[in-house]
């Protein structure tokens, strides 16, 4: 016996719990080459907003009378996937049958490991990515790679080794030998947490120079193809919608005003307990505007398939759901 999951979202009327049933379970049954005498019994559940009908009473109206059914309903989980029925169908079959579980409209992103699903996220320094991104990436429940701070990384090892900034050969050297793991919001250098050392205004002033060298970005994308091939995952930073991952399905480039942005990373160095001043922070955001979008390797530009998103005037969460919405529209 083995057991086929599934679910859907739908809208809480009779009518639409019916049919949005009948599509998951005839669904299910065609992808999987079974017949309702291959049947042992189909368990439901329901988030608590679905309450106008019982999905199995769907299947009785449908002709399907003989196979034992039973409904539940789910735990009202703060920020979980809203009006969803699940469902397992248990079946009879030989040990060596390949089951596919169906994840249909906006339940697909209860299963990111079957989708597949790459976001790029694009746009200038302090425009909200790597915020925006972890918590789209949570929400989503997809992998999350912060491409910035690799560079960041690198470009405090520099600092701390005291390797002149015009040393590229050295700069390359060291690039090919870091170690660097990026584990959840932690970033760590050979196996120490640097999270917030790489977020200082010495790192912010010189990631540019470092990034800008041509065999410091070949090293780093290669990287970060590798760790695009597994599962859904958001990633942000520069040549990502180009270059590191030019199929994503879905490409955002999110900008603000220079103001804007240098008084978020004030807000966000301050909160950290770091000693900064706003109108050197706003400087060095538009010096790295001009380096970024000036230089000739890897220059700041959006892609032409990208969407553009201006967070000026929006929150960090209108942001997020502005984004979810498209997503979950696929």
């Amino acid at each position: 016996m083995k057991a086929i999951r599934g679910a859907i979202t739908t809208e809480n009327t009779k009518e639409d719990i019916f049919k949005d049933t009948i599509n998951l379970i005839d669904e299910i049954f065609r992808c999987n080459e079974i017949k309702p005498n291959d049947v042992v019994s189909i368990f439901f559940s329901a988030t608590k907003d679905i309450n106008s009908a019982y999905p199995a009473e769907a299947l009785r109206h449908h002709g399907i009378t003989d196979i034992p059914m039973m409904c539940f309903q789910e735990m009202d989980v703060s920020g979980s996937l809203e009006k969803c029925i699940r469902v397992i169908v248990f079946i009879n079959c030989n040990d060596d049958k390949k089951v596919k579980h169906l994840y249909l409209k906006n339940a697909k992103l209860l299963r990111p490991d079957l989708l597949n699903i790459k976001v790029a996220i694009d746009g200038p320094a302090g425009a909200g990515k790597s915020t925006v991104a972890k918590k789209l990436a949570e929400k989503l429940n997809f992998t999350y790679i912060d491409t910035g701070a690799m560079y960041r990384a690198l470009t405090y090892k520099t600092i701390i080794e005291d390797i002149d900034i015009n040393n590229k050969d050295k700069i390359v050297e060291l690039a090919s030998k870091i170690d660097i793991k990026l584990e959840g919001d932690r970033v760590l250098l050979d196996g120490v947490d640097i999270t917030n050392e790489i977020r200082t205004p010495i790192v912010s002033e010189r990631v540019s120079l470092i990034s800008k060298i041509s065999e410091v970005r070949e090293i780093m994308v290669n990287l970060q193809k590798q760790l695009a091939n597994d599962g859904s995952v958001i990633m942000d930073g520069r040549d990502i919608a180009t270059v590191v991952m030019p199929n994503a399905q879905f490409k955002f480039f999110l900008t603000a005003s220079a103001e804007v942005r240098a008084m978020r990373r004030y807000n966000e160095l301050v909160e950290k307990k770091i000693s900064v001043n706003y109108d050197d922070i706003l400087r060095d955001i538009k010096k790295r505007d001009k380096i970024d979008t000036e230089r000739d390797i890897a220059p700041l530009k959006k892609s032409d398939d990208s969407i553009v998103i201006d967070t000026s005037d929006m929150t960090i969460e209108e942001v997020v759901c502005k984004m979810y919405d498209i997503i979950a529209s696929i």
